[in-house]
């Protein structure tokens, strides 16, 4: 443990022997936990590494997607993914966060197939779950049926050019940071009304 009379929330050290990684500093009369990186201390610090992959078999990376970190529905911070999908938030506070996403690319996916397997589930033959059943919403009325089939039909031979419910669906992915504590959370991504995910983006 180090004492600092600092007020700053990153000090420089003249430290060569430590090695990275946890430590406690007394600030005044409260010991409170930081992380020592190359020489610096960090206050109660988090670190969030992702990864944006398209939901098919490959688990595609899916570059080029704004990635958003909220804190009460407010956006504090943002990143893009690169060519292998990864996104990174860092120097991230102790707290509730979510995080969200933005695509702006080209849609595909969608096709007759798809509007098979969404009235299937429709009529009770097959069963959709968690992001492909979030895709099936394609008119985003909150239900999945057969005016989703028949949109997804249209869409696919050149009908309408859009859905209600936007081209690309992105799995919120809620977390709890705690402080010098460091996580790789993997975020899924699909396009509305490719519910087989058989897209590669």
């Amino acid at each position: 443990m180090i004492k600092f009379l600092s007020n700053c929330d990153t000090t420089k050290l003249i430290w060569e022997t430590w090695v990275n990684g946890a430590c406690q500093y007394s600030h005044l009369l409260d010991i409170k936990p930081a992380r020592f990186m190359d020489g610096y201390v960090e206050e109660g610090q988090g670190t969030i590494e992702g990864i944006l992959q398209y939901d098919n078999v490959l688990q595609t990376p899916v570059s080029g997607v704004q990635m958003l970190l909220s804190q009460n529905a407010m956006a504090v911070d943002s990143a893009i993914t690169d060519s292998s999908g990864l996104f990174h938030f860092s120097h991230v506070p102790a707290g509730n966060y979510t995080i969200t996403g933005t695509a702006g690319l080209p849609w595909g996916g969608g096709n007759a197939t798809d509007a098979l397997i969404v009235l299937k589930h429709f009529t009770g033959m097959g069963t959709l779950t968690g992001i492909r059943m979030t895709a099936a919403d394609v008119n985003n009325s909150g239900s999945i049926n057969s005016v989703d089939a028949l949109m997804i039909v249209q869409r696919f031979v050149g009908a309408i050019s859009s859905f209600p419910a936007g081209d690309w669906i992105i799995m919120e992915q809620n977390l709890i940071v705690t402080p010098c504590d460091q996580y790789n959370i993997p975020v899924t991504v699909v396009c509305t009304g490719d519910v087989n995910a058989s897209f590669s983006p």
